[in-house]
């Protein structure tokens, strides 16, 4: 099994919305993604602030080496990205093999 995780940093809230709900539809797009799991930072809460956060992560499992490679030459994989492009302040992604 792999599990696949990004974090966002991105300015506006009305966009971190909207991206938010893109991802929350992959798995009724994508029936190889499981496992999804999608939220926004809770920097609120904490007691200090630190330029090192990010506004969203999430993170989804593939059972296969050639489901993660198939998401990511996906349409839906490819709308989700190009959308966060012409939003996005960084990124940082990490792929790894589960157990």
């Amino acid at each position: 099994m792999y599990r696949h995780i990004v974090l966002f940093r991105i300015a506006k809230e009305e966009d971190r919305a909207r991206l938010i709900e893109m991802i929350k539809e992959l798995p009724n797009k994508l029936d190889f993604l499981h496992d999804l799991e999608v939220g926004k930072d809770v920097k609120h809460l904490r007691q200090y602030q630190s330029d090192n956060t990010f506004d969203i992560g999430f993170s989804c499992s593939f059972d296969t080496l050639e489901d993660l490679q198939r998401y990511y030459a996906h349409p839906v994989h490819i709308e989700l990205r190009t959308a966060l492009r012409a939003v996005r302040q960084d990124t940082a992604m990490v792929d790894w093999v589960v157990g």
